[in-house]
C-alpha cells in the first residue's frame, strides 16, 4: 500500500502507517474531528469490542519526547480514573530512525520513539462549544458544568499534571450534560 519508492511525502507515509497500524487493532466507526494537530476517529477494538477515540497525530506535532515529557506520559497512564477527565489508554510510537515500525504501548512507559497517535477513552456526546453556540443555558446546568470542570482540573493537578488547553472545544458533554475534559497534552 505504501512503499519507500512512492512519491508520497514522508509525513503522509508516517500518518498512513499509523492509521494502518491502528486498523490492525481497531475498526473505524466514524471520524470525530479534524484539527490542527490530529485527526480523531471513533474506533472499536477488534479484540474485545470496546469503543475508544483514536487520535492520529499530524507530522508537525510528531516529536521525540524528552525524559521529562516521557515521565509526564507515564504519569498520564498511571493517573487515577477521574470522572471528569478522559483517560489515556495507549500510544502509537514510531521508531525514530525509519518511522516504519509503529507499535502500540498500553499502560506502560514510553522507552523510545516518536508519539504518532493516542488511544483514549471514547466519550459520546457533544462539545460544549456546540452547545453554547446554539443557545443560552439554564444557570443550574451551567453551574454543574463549572463544578465538573473544576473537579476534573483539581484531579489532574493533584496528580502533578496539567491540561494546558482548556477551551470549549475540549469539554465534552454527555446526554445528562455532565462535562468531561478531553485532549490532554
Amino acid at each position: 500500500l505504501i512503499d519507500s519508492k512512492s512519491k508520497v511525502p514522508k509525513a503522509a507515509k508516517t500518518y498512513f502507517r499509523t492509521y494502518l497500524a491502528a486498523l490492525s487493532r481497531f475498526e473505524v466507526i466514524r471520524i470525530l474531528g479534524r484539527g490542527a494537530h490530529s485527526d480523531v476517529f471513533h474506533v472499536r477494538s477488534l479484540d474485545n469490542g470496546t469503543e475508544h477515540a483514536l487520535a492520529v497525530l499530524k507530522d508537525k506535532v510528531h516529536k521525540v519526547f524528552s525524559a521529562e515529557e516521557k515521565n509526564g506520559l507515564s504519569q498520564a497512564f498511571k493517573m487515577s480514573p477521574c470522572r471528569n477527565v478522559v483517560a489515556l489508554e495507549g500510544l502509537f510510537v514510531a521508531d525514530t530512525s525509519l518511522e516504519k515500525n509503529i507499535r502500540m504501548i498500553a499502560h506502560g512507559r514510553v522507552i523510545s520513539g516518536k508519539i504518532v497517535g493516542t488511544i483514549m477513552q471514547y466519550v459520546s456526546g457533544t462539545e460544549l462549544f456546540d452547545v453554547v453556540a446554539d443557545r443560552l443555558m439554564p444557570f443550574e446546568r451551567s453551574a454543574q458544568i463549572g463544578k465538573d470542570l473544576s473537579a476534573g482540573l483539581v484531579d489532574i493537578h493533584f496528580q502533578d499534571a496539567a491540561h494546558h488547553d482548556v477551551k470549549l472545544e475540549n469539554v465534552m458533554l454527555d446526554a445528562d450534560y455532565r462535562a468531561k475534559l478531553v485532549d490532554l497534552e
